[in-house]
């Protein structure tokens, strides 16, 4: 099964479950980096709809209207400066907290006077973080995203990620591995 397959699918299954689990879009053109994010996100009680690029990303994102969206920079056909174009020109979008992922040197200059981590910024990325991912890092820039998504100010929803703050939940178990990248 593909990735796109299992997107159809997962869109799907999230579009028809009840609010109270929130929702995050996952874009990496790296299956094997994107099954971990999964997995762990899923672990800490985030429904994840995978996305292998930026393309099929904002298109999910468009359909589902998750929480909050974690990417992956440089990808294959659109980097991740095109997912935060296009979430900023979508007015109904353009509040969606999104977490950037990137191997890349976040400190390297992309014009005259910014950083690409300044550029991310700029674009409307709530975090940038840098791959091996620290999932302490993660988790603090979740916890904020999810505490502020667009979703539960709309719905009038409390924040349904208490999973994530509970001393011994799946947070704590996974702040036993305080990186993950695939092998």
């Amino acid at each position: 099964m593909s990735i796109a397959d299992l997107s159809a699918q997962q869109t799907t299954a999230v579009v028809n479950e009840t609010p109270s689990s929130p929702c995050a879009v996952c874009i990496d053109d790296d299956v094997d980096f994107l099954a971990l994010l999964t997995q762990h996100l899923n672990d800490l009680g985030v429904s994840v709809i995978p996305a292998s690029n930026a393309i099929l990303g904002v298109r999910l994102i468009q359909r589902v209207r998750p929480d909050v969206v974690v990417m992956d920079y440089f990808m294959p056909n659109a980097h991740g400066s095109y997912v935060l174009r296009c979430l900023q020109q979508d007015q109904a979008l353009s509040e969606l907290p999104v977490i950037v992922v990137t191997g890349c040197n976040v400190g390297r200059m992309v014009d005259s006077s910014h950083t690409l981590e300044q550029q991310l910024r700029r674009l409307g990325a709530h975090s940038v973080l840098r791959k091996p991912l620290n999932v302490h890092s993660l988790n603090a820039a979740l916890h904020v995203c999810l505490g502020r998504s667009a979703r539960q100010e709309r719905d009038g929803r409390s924040t349904p990620h208490s999973r994530m703050q509970r001393p011994g939940g799946p947070a704590d178990a996974m702040s036993a591995q305080s990186s993950f990248q695939p092998e």
